[in-house]
């Protein structure tokens, strides 16, 4: 019977043990979930300030476009005019030649 006591307090003790033992992995576990978190967070953090930084540099490009568009636009409707404007001289040079050549 005393054997049997032995035996049993024996494995309570290392039933304690091992009760101690998954505890402290659970802590661990929940302390590497707490920074795993805290570290996703400040990921998230730093790639949403990433985003708007380049929606900033996007709407900033888009805007350069828009005036590189316009410019452009300016740019053909004075060469139309131009070319209007040479045609016209060319049409007055060739009758100012007519009317000296005869």
């Amino acid at each position: 019977l005393e054997q049997n006591v032995e035996e049993l307090e024996n494995q309570l003790y290392s039933a304690q043990q091992e009760l101690v033992q998954v505890k402290e992995l659970r802590k661990q576990e929940a302390e590497v979930s707490s920074a795993t978190v805290r570290e996703l967070t400040a990921d998230n953090a730093a790639l949403t300030e990433d985003l708007e930084a380049s929606n900033v540099k996007l709407a900033e490009l888009e805007s350069s476009v828009l005036k590189i568009k316009e410019e452009l636009t300016s740019a053909e409707e004075s060469r139309d005019k131009a070319v209007l404007s040479s045609h016209a001289a060319s049409e007055e040079l060739a009758a100012v030649s007519e009317l000296l050549e005869t």
